[in-house]
């Protein structure tokens, strides 16, 4: 539930409106009001006609408008202050202009009386067309000072969670044949691949016919017209494209001959596959074609550059469904020719859900999320009739391609979430089948999208008023234009009462929702799947006390708009780190509440925290303007509330809490502007909130991470504690950077699973970096894993909580299942040791430059395993032995205490020992000698304890030479005179563990 005062407010503001409309009458509905007149009467328009096709119609002041009927394409649609246009309850009408201008009131539904038929509009047009509005642009619904829109569609429920695994027909569950089981499986060869089986699913044959050489193609293409022309009639046939079909623009070749056999099977459409594109096709020979199905791509370009396309025929006599699938890919991932026959029950699967989904109709579409490291697994379906569903189930159209898995493992609740893509009412943006290379930046998107990026939007501003629920957006947002959002409520001050929640955003050319200079917004029960640039978007480091609560966001993918939307391949400063900070979840204030969100897949980051010292952009003149104005506030302020949200498959972190925002400013040595990254995060919460309050603690509580690709939780030390989650199936599960001398971070009351029974898909993963990169691909060694590793990387170490700079303290937390992974025999080394990737429940990150602070420790940890049984340790610490592990300043320096633990003592499994004693890190600079800039790199610092004067400790120095030391003893230093002179000035503080 929202906050009272935000829901009592609500109502307030609600019975004014309604007032307003209905006058003295009292009215449930919008389109009851007497004093209405109807759109199709030509009484009803100062001219005394109806408007026409292609007009600019404005509804003047005074005037309340009912539309009754559907309308012609218009222009553009003006509401002017005073007048109202009330949508009626009438099914199937479409809206489709340029854009709608409201200054008046708009209303479609209210929240007692909601919209139940279907309807929508329609925004068209390109960059080009008109004359662009200044402060709104093209293609949209606009809001303005004064304006009132009021669109409130069905109560559906938004989305809810499998209580059952579901995915594709296995081996012995629904598959009837399975084509990657045959040895010619790995024929990789460039061209068509065909299967042909029986009826009964008895496979008949398998060839290839290459198409990649001109000098074999044409008589490769000859042998396919051949082929096709001897099959016995009543088999079934599949051909699908592996990597190319060859080079079609080569008119020297005979593709008359590939086209008419592909036709002599039923296809219309194998004219139209360019080159690198998929294609599929399933028919039954002798039949005319009636049962032939293919299908040609017509998608556009991932950042991903794979391109995917299934064909199916069923035969109902059999239960039968044959399946070609091709998959073409220009980046690593590998092409695939595929064919299966598979039980028709799997073509309409039955899925259980947690939740009644009475309100979810046939015919509607739902994505199911991904629960594995990569989100694109993500699949879309079409809900099927079925009288035999319970409430709480669905069938679905189509077999799933992937595993969605559907349960609480060990206690971490992985169960992929289901989302309603469809609502009754829609608002879209039409898109052109091209793009728009008409300057510079379109030309820009060009290349990057390969596809048309200008949809509409809809923009709230100043004084105007939106509560908007319960309908579905589709190609709203524009690529090219700041500013222009699927929904954006910009600089609107205080809008308490107004929400946007219920909303189904799909395929979004520019963000999900965007809050941009407002307070107090309620932003819940949104499903946002496919956007490019950040998800829920708070714009300027301004907006505060907004309630984001329940949402599902998936597919966050890179955008070009802010330099944090960038990936580092497109960012525009020499400095690459300015870029890169995706985000599902925005979140560049403190005081906002975030709870029960669910970040399901993103190409960087599920939520991110990230803060600017000063507000950007146009807020920071309206911070002086309202007197609100402190600088470095953002710095020190508690984050109001981040608790029970679900953090999975992203691909770098499920939550960074990082970064320090520039606000238009110089850093080393080059100019960031507003919104790059400036630096590492400075947060420290404070009371009051300045840098001269006292310490106090920001914590986050009920959080459930998952498989995401590098960390689960990457939160910087500025005194956070995250306690009572549960973390799993991730390659680094906490970790936390250092902020500031005397801040901390804690890790409390937690559940640490290093594998559970969310396998994942499997994969064949092959080594081919170092020695094996010139061997012939079938001679590299390759392991057969049946879990999934994130970036199909299954080399890089495991571990629960990672202790790293700090201080961070674990305590009262639980682990298990971390068992080594060892690869097969071909993985030998030439002394027969056999590769292996290390896990453990503590562990430390393998490119530490920095060392750990010496009172970072655990207290009261258990574990579901004995140390060292079954290949699971408790802690595990890398060498130069150790894949991927780097041993740099920071792992000679790794450490944490065991507050709790035995005596000195040494542990040759885990490459450390464990003791008792305080330890203090001791950092040794200078400007001149030894310790001048020039000899950082180069070990310029030697340092032994005096009771053991031939342990020498040396580090690299590229941070700074910062040594572990243990207190009560002592040490002396030595320079490196190889290098340069000894040092005049020598300055040496002591941090952590020295007690005053």
């Amino acid at each position: 539930m929202k906050p009272a005062s935000v829901s009592s407010l609500s109502g307030v503001v609600f019975v004014l409106a309604i007032t307003a409309l209905c006058g003295t009458v009292q009215c449930a509905c919008p389109w009851e009001d007497p004093d209405l007149q109807p759109w199709s009467d030509p009484a009803s328009w100062p001219t005394g006609a109806v408007p026409q096709a292609n007009t600019t119609v404005t509804i003047t002041t005074g005037n309340k408008i009912l539309l009754d009927a559907q309308i012609p394409r218009l222009m553009s649609l003006t509401i002017e202050s005073g007048a109202s246009l009330v949508w009626g309850d009438v099914d199937g009408i479409t809206i489709e202009t340029n854009k709608i201008h409201i200054f008046g009131e708009m209303h479609i539904g209210a929240e007692d009386c909601r919209f139940e038929k279907e309807g929508g509009i329609l925004l068209y047009g390109t960059p080009s067309d008109g004359e662009a509005d200044p402060e709104f642009g093209r293609k949209y619904i606009a809001v303005d000072a004064g304006g009132l829109l009021e669109i409130h569609g069905q109560d559906k429920l938004s989305w809810t969670k499998l209580t059952a695994t579901t995915g594709p027909a296995a081996k012995d569950c629904g598959l009837v044949y399975d084509g990657r089981d045959k040895s010619f499986s790995k024929e990789r060869g460039e061209g068509i691949h065909l299967t042909v089986w029986k009826e009964d699913g008895t496979f008949f044959d398998h060839t290839l016919f290459l198409t990649e050489h001109p000098s074999a193609a044409a008589g490769n293409m000859q042998k396919f017209l051949t082929y096709v022309q001897e099959l016995p009639r009543g088999v079934v046939v599949g051909v699908a494209v592996y990597e190319d079909l060859g080079r079609v623009s080569d008119t020297s070749l005979p593709w008359d001959m590939v086209y008419q056999a592909l036709e002599m099977l039923g296809a219309k459409h194998a004219r139209e596959v360019g080159e690198f594109e998929p294609y599929a096709l399933v028919a039954i020979t002798g039949d005319g074609g009636n049962n032939t199905k293919e299908t040609v791509w017509t998608g556009t370009k991932e950042a991903t550059q794979t391109r995917e396309v299934e064909a199916k025929v069923a035969i109902p006599s059999t239960q039968l469904t044959f399946v070609a699938r091709s998959t073409v890919t220009k980046d690593s991932s590998p092409n695939e020719a595929r064919f299966r026959v598979v039980h028709s029950d799997w073509e309409s699967p039955k899925i259980n859900l947690m939740h009644d989904i009475s309100s979810w109709k046939p015919g509607d579409q739902v994505v199911v999320a991904s629960t594995d490291f990569e989100w694109r697994q993500a699949e879309v379906k079409t809900i099927l009739p079925c009288p035999d569903c319970s409430p709480y189930q669905v069938k679905l159209e189509g077999e799933f391609k992937y595993t969605h898995f559907g349960e609480v493992t060990y206690g971490i609740d992985e169960r992929a979430e289901v989302g309603i893509l469809t609502r009754n009412f829609r608002i879209e943006g039409t898109l052109r089948d091209t793009c728009y290379p008409i300057n510079d930046k379109e030309k820009m998107l060009c290349d990057y999208y390969g596809r048309d990026t200008f949809g509409g939007h809809l923009k709230v501003v100043r004084y105007g008023t939106a509560r908007l629920e319960g309908f579905q957006m589709v190609h709203m947002g524009q690529q090219a234009n700041l500013g222009c959002y699927s929904v954006h409520y910009h600089m609107c001050d205080d809008v308490t009462g107004m929400y946007v929640k219920q909303v189904s955003v799909y395929d979004s050319l520019s963000r999900c929702v965007t809050i941009h200079g407002s307070d107090n917004l309620e932003v819940s029960e949104m499903v946002c799947y496919l956007h490019l640039g950040h998800g829920i978007f708070l714009e300027d480091g301004a907006e505060q006390n907004n309630y984001i609560h329940h949402n599902l966001v998936l597919g966050t993918v890179a955008g070009t708009l802010t330099p944090s939307d960038m990936p580092r391949a497109w960012c525009p400063y020499y400095g690459k780190d300015a870029c890169n900070m995706l985000a599902s979840y925005w979140i560049t204030h403190p005081n906002n509440i975030v709870t029960d969100n669910v970040a399901a897949g993103c190409d960087t980051q599920g939520f991110a925290y990230s803060f600017s010292d000063v507000p950007l952009g146009m807020s920071y003149e309206r911070y002086i303007e309202r007197g609100l104005l402190q600088p470095n506030s953002t710095r020190y302020m508690r984050v109001t509330k981040f608790d029970n949200n679900v953090m999975h498959s992203n691909k770098k972190s499920g939550l960074w809490f990082d970064d320090r925002l520039s606000a238009g400013e110089v850093v080393e040595g080059e100019y960031v502007g507003e919104g790059g990254r400036a630096g590492i995060s400075l947060y420290s919460a404070r009371d009051p909130p300045n840098e001269n309050g006292t310490r106090i603690m920001t914590t986050f509580s009920n959080l459930t991470f998952y498989k995401n690709g590098r960390f689960d939780s990457w939160a910087r030390c500025g005194n956070i504690i995250i306690t009572q989650s549960s973390f799993g199936d991730s390659r680094e599960g906490y970790i936390s950077p250092h902020t500031d001398d005397g801040s901390r971070c804690e890790i409390l009351n937690s559940l640490f699973i290093g594998e559970t029974d969310n396998a994942g898909e499997p994969f064949d993963f092959t080594r081919k970096d170092g020695f094996y990169y010139d061997m012939p691909r079938d001679e590299r060694p390759t392991h057969h894993f049946t879990r999934s590793a994130s970036f199909d990387e299954p080399e890089f170490t495991y571990s629960g909580v990672s202790f790293y700079q700090g201080p961070v303290y674990a305590e009262n937390c639980y682990f298990d299942r971390f068992p080594n992974q060892f690869f097969n025999d071909s993985f030998t080394d030439g002394k027969g040791n056999r590769n292996v990737r290390p896990a453990s429940a503590i562990g430390f990150s393998r490119t530490n430059h920095y060392p750990s602070a010496p009172t970072s420790g655990a207290r009261n940890l258990k574990y579901g395993f004995c140390d060292g049984e079954n290949d699971q340790h408790y802690v595990f610490h890398g060498n130069l032995s150790t894949p991927k592990w780097e041993v740099v300043d920071g792992a000679i320096n790794a450490n944490f205490r065991d507050y709790d633990g035995p005596e000195c003592l040494r542990r040759p499994d885990w490459s450390m020992a464990v003791c008792p004693y305080n330890y203090f890190w001791l950092v040794v600079r200078g400007d001149d000698g030894v310790l001048a800039d020039p000899f950082n790199y180069m070990y310029p610092v030697f340092i032994n304890r005096d009771d053991s004067p031939s342990d020498v400790i040396n580090l690299e120095g590229k941070l700074g030479s910062k040594f572990i030391l243990r207190t009560n003893m002592s040490y002396t230093i030595r320079w490196n005179n190889s290098l340069a002179d000894v040092p005049m000035m020598v300055r040496l503080r002591a941090f952590y563990g020295l007690q005053q």
